[in-house]
C-alpha cells in the first residue's frame, strides 16, 4: 500500500514528455489500453458466452480522472526492490500506464484473492493459502481506502478487469493453438480459468462459460 501510494503521487508529466519525444502517442500509455485489449481479444472470437462480460465492462468503466497517475499494473513483492528497508525501485513495467490509481490496487487485490491460483498446491494447503490471500486482499483495500480518497467500486472494477485480462489472454492462446497448431508459450492462467471466472462472477454477478 505504501509503495502504491508513493508511486501514485509521482508527477506523470515527465513520462508523457519523454514518450512524446520518442514519438509515442499519449493514448498508447493510457491504462484504458487494458480494456481495449480485452475487448479486442474477446470480441475477435464472436463468442456469445463473453458478450455479457464485455457489456458489463463497458457499462461500468469508471469516469476518467482529471489528474491521472503513473500506474505499474503488477505491484507485488517480487517487483519491488528494497535495500536496508528502503524502497529503491520497481521492475517489470509491461502492464504500466497513465491513468486510474485504483487499477494498481484492483489488479493486486485480484491476484491476492485468487491465491494460490493459477498453480494451486494440493488440499488442504490450497485452502489455507487462499484464506490468507483473501484476508490480505481485504486488508490492502481497507488500508488504501483509508489513506486515499477513492471508492471501493473503482477498485472492484479493476479487480474484475484483471480477471478479464487474464481470461482474454488464455482464450487468445487457445484460439491460436486450435487454429494453426503453432507452438506458443502457454499462459500460467490457463490452469486458473475456473478461479478467474468465479472471482469475476462474485464481483459482477455476470457468468462466463469457458471451455
Amino acid at each position: 500500500v505504501e509503495v502504491a501510494e508513493r508511486l501514485h503521487q509521482v508527477d506523470p508529466a515527465p513520462v508523457l514528455a519523454a514518450a512524446a519525444k520518442s514519438g509515442i502517442e499519449a493514448s498508447k500509455l493510457m491504462a484504458h489500453r487494458h480494456i481495449e485489449v480485452v475487448a479486442a481479444n474477446l470480441g475477435a472470437f464472436g463468442d456469445r458466452r463473453t458478450d455479457e462480460a464485455l457489456a458489463w465492462m463497458t457499462e461500468n468503466e469508471p469516469a476518467q480522472l482529471d489528474a491521472p497517475s503513473i500506474i505499474h499494473g503488477d505491484l507485488w513483492p517480487a517487483n519491488v526492490l528494497m535495500r536496508r528497508g528502503r524502497l529503491t525501485g520497481l521492475v517489470d513495467w509491461t502492464m504500466a500506464g497513465i491513468g486510474d490509481p485504483a487499477l494498481d490496487l484492483g489488479f493486486a487485490c485480484a491476484g491476492l484473492a485468487l491465491m494460490p491460483a493459477p498453480l494451486p498446491p494440493p488440499s488442504p494447503i490450497r485452502q489455507g493459502i487462499h484464506a490468507a490471500g483473501t484476508n490480505l486482499a481485504q486488508r490492502v483495500r481497507e488500508q488504501y481506502l483509508h489513506r486515499v480518497q477513492i471508492t471501493a467500486e473503482r477498485i472492484e472494477f479493476y479487480e474484475a478487469l484483471r480477471c478479464l485480462v487474464e481470461l482474454s489472454g488464455v482464450l487468445s492462446y487457445r484460439h491460436r493453438s486450435n487454429s494453426d497448431g503453432a507452438e506458443s508459450r502457454r499462459p500460467p492462467w490457463d490452469k486458473g480459468v475456473n478461479a478467474l471466472v468465479g472471482h469475476f462472477m462474485n464481483i459482477t454477478g455476470v457468468p462466463i462459460a469457458i471451455d
